[in-house]
C-alpha cells in the first residue's frame, strides 16, 4: 500500500510516522512517533504513539486525549534532568480491546535521569467508546463481588510473590487484603482483553522496588457474573 509522511508537533519536538493513505477513512488508528536526542537540559525522548486520525465519537476524542497526555507527560520526565548518554525517557501504546462499545488502551514506558535505576510507569484507559465514559471501579464491581476478585487476587500475589522468592522468607503471607484492595481498586491497573482481564500492579505496591513483579488475570468465566449491570465486557464471553 503506498505510504505518506505525517508530521506533527508536541513542545517543539518533531513527531514523524508512516501512514497509509486510507487514513482519512472515519476512524481509522493511526500510529505516530516522537524522538528527540539529548540536550543539555533534557534526556532522550522516544514515544510510540497512535490517534484516531478522525475521531467521531466521545471515546474516541478521549483515547486521542489520554496518549497525548502521556506523550507530553514523557517529554516532562526528560526535562532539565541534565545530558548523559545513558538518560532517557520512553514510552508506547498497547490496544488491548476494541470494540463498537468499549476501548482498553495502556500507556506505559520508564525513565531514567541519573536516579539509582530506571522508574517505570503505566496507565490504562477503559473507556464507553459511544459516550466516552472513563470507567472506574465503581463502575464495574462493589460489594460482594468486589470483596471476592479482592480475595481472588489475594490468593495469585501471594503466590507470585512467593514464587519470587525475594520475599524476606515470609512466603507472600505478608500480602495483605487490604493492600491488595486498595491496588486491585483503580481501574487504571486493570487491562481487559478478548478472553480475560489482568490487573498490572506496580513494583512498589507489594513490598520493595520490584519484590513482586506481580499481576492477576481475572478470567471472563470469573469476573463475568460479578460485574454490574451496564459494565461492558467483550459480550461473547459475559
Amino acid at each position: 500500500m503506498a505510504r505518506k509522511r505525517l508530521l506533527i508537533s508536541f513542545a517543539g519536538i518533531v513527531v514523524a510516522g508512516c501512514l497509509p493513505f486510507a487514513v482519512h477513512a472515519q476512524s481509522a488508528i493511526v500510529p505516530y512517533f516522537v524522538h528527540a536526542a539529548g540536550t543539555g537540559d533534557s534526556a532522550e525522548v522516544k514515544a510510540e504513539a497512535i490517534k484516531f486520525a478522525k475521531p467521531d465519537s466521545p471515546g474516541e476524542v478521549a483515547l486521542n486525549k489520554f496518549v497525548d497526555d502521556a506523550v507530553h507527560k514523557t517529554i516532562d520526565f526528560a526535562k532539565n534532568k541534565g545530558s548523559s548518554s545513558n538518560y532517557f525517557s520512553e514510552m508506547s501504546v498497547t490496544v488491548n480491546y476494541l470494540s463498537s462499545d468499549f476501548i482498553s488502551v495502556s500507556t506505559s514506558g520508564s525513565y531514567f535521569v541519573g536516579q539509582p535505576h530506571p522508574e517505570p510507569w503505566s496507565y490504562t484507559m477503559n473507556i464507553d467508546r459511544k459516550s466516552g465514559h472513563a470507567f472506574q471501579f465503581a463502575d464495574m464491581l462493589n460489594g460482594d463481588g468486589a470483596n471476592k476478585i479482592f480475595s481472588y487476587c489475594r490468593e495469585v500475589v501471594r503466590k507470585k510473590k512467593a514464587d519470587n522468592g525475594d520475599n524476606g522468607g515470609n512466603g507472600g503471607d505478608d500480602v495483605t487484603l487490604e493492600d491488595v484492595s486498595k491496588a486491585t481498586g483503580d481501574l487504571s491497573k486493570w487491562i481487559f482483553e478478548e478472553k480475560s482481564a489482568t490487573v498490572v500492579y506496580s513494583l512498589y505496591d507489594f513490598g520493595g522496588y520490584g519484590q513482586c513483579n506481580c499481576s492477576c488475570e481475572v478470567p471472563y468465566k470469573v469476573l463475568g457474573p460479578l460485574v454490574k449491570p451496564g459494565f461492558l465486557l467483550p459480550n461473547k464471553y459475559k
